[in-house]
């Protein structure tokens, strides 16, 4: 039961929430995105949608990028206030979560398309890298759906269908790291290329990541939440690794969180996996994690985003099963490299 001031607060809270989501209804894309829907799905096409970015873009194409753009803030704000409601309802009293897209929101698509990085300022050069880097990205998301296709043929059982659905996310998030790590050796794009070959790849991410969530909350509506017990360490984890990849539906993530703490402290789920999705719950949620888990380069180095309890944090990973933080911190700096130099100030 909720008890004294801080329920009643919690409460009124949660009645506010409730009205914000009964009036709550995202605007129509314009019409410069018309060509690029179907069958209410966002694809970046020829990128023409961005033409109006362009220094060398009309008056007219500018316009349209201008109407574009406001829509985007527009739907990003509506979307963080209608998940920040969600929360709000949840008992999350003042949630810190970032104001962009979530859920099924229509500028959430448009998002994750966009080039990640410098598109340059002449339109027909971006035009030129994109037909290179299209090539790339449609074989990356091409051999992500084949080997996914391969592992679906393990079986229809819910254990082989977990082991089996992160394939395509793993694969398109292992790209991101292009010619570094595990994908070293691949073939050498300029950076433009890269950027767009990032922000396709983003956008088949995306698109699974919304299908492995739709699918994930049908399989804990039917099951509850697969445990080792029922089906496995590694597909119990699978279903983890599909929540802890979900951010685009938090309130989801949040509903799980609380669904797998009672199992994690009865050794029915990994504590260690709980331990990953709380931190990078929590940290979006109210802004700190209790494991240390989540790094930032913000600092210059690597350190861990704000915790909960600094003088804690040691016997929090130890009672989850993780290494100190300073293995941790070996281990990223070994996987990742050292931070990028910061900035000189001028």
């Amino acid at each position: 039961m909720i008890r004294g001031e801080h329920g009643l607060m919690i409460r009124r809270l949660a009645l506010l929430a409730a009205a914000l989501l009964a009036t709550a209804e995202a605007p129509p894309p314009p019409a410069t995105l018309t060509p690029y829907i179907t069958g209410g799905t966002f694809r970046p096409g020829d990128y023409g949608w961005l033409r109006g970015a362009f220094d060398d873009a009309t008056p007219a194409q500018k316009a349209e990028w201008h109407v574009l753009d406001a829509w985007l803030k527009q739907c990003r704000q509506e979307s963080a206030a209608q998940t920040r409601a969600e929360l709000i309802a949840l008992g999350i009293a003042d949630p810190k979560i970032r104001p962009t897209s979530y859920g099924d929101a229509p500028c959430g698509a448009v998002d994750r398309a966009f080039p990640q990085g410098d598109m340059g300022n002449d339109w027909s050069l971006f035009q030129t890298k994109l037909t290179s880097a299209r090539r790339v990205a449609d074989t990356l998301v091409w051999s992500a759906a084949l080997a996914q296709a391969v592992g679906d043929e393990a079986g229809d059982i819910l254990t082989a269908q977990l082991i089996a659905r992160p394939i395509t996310d793993q694969v398109l998030r292992t790209s991101l790291a292009w010619n570094q790590g595990p994908t070293k050796g691949a073939p050498p794009l300029d950076p433009m290329e890269a950027g767009i070959v990032r922000g396709l790849t983003w956008s088949a991410i995306a698109a699974r990541d919304h299908a492995n969530t739709a699918w994930m909350k049908t399989v804990v509506a039917k099951h509850g939440w697969p445990t080792i017990a029922m089906v496995g360490a590694q597909a119990s984890s699978s279903a983890w690794m599909l929540v802890q990849h979900a951010d685009d539906d938090p309130v989801f993530q949040l509903k799980m969180l609380r669904l797998m703490e009672p199992l994690a402290a009865r050794g029915q789920v990994s504590p260690r996996n709980h331990a990953l999705l709380y931190d990078r719950v929590m940290l979006q949620m109210v802004g700190t994690q209790r494991y240390g888990t989540q790094m930032s380069c913000a600092t210059g180095s690597w350190q861990p985003f704000p915790l909960e309890d600094a003088a804690k944090v040691e016997g929090y990973r130890r009672a989850a099963g993780l290494n100190t933080m300073a293995q941790n911190a070996a281990r990223i700096l070994q996987e990742n490299g050292p931070c990028p130099p910061m900035p000189t100030a001028h």
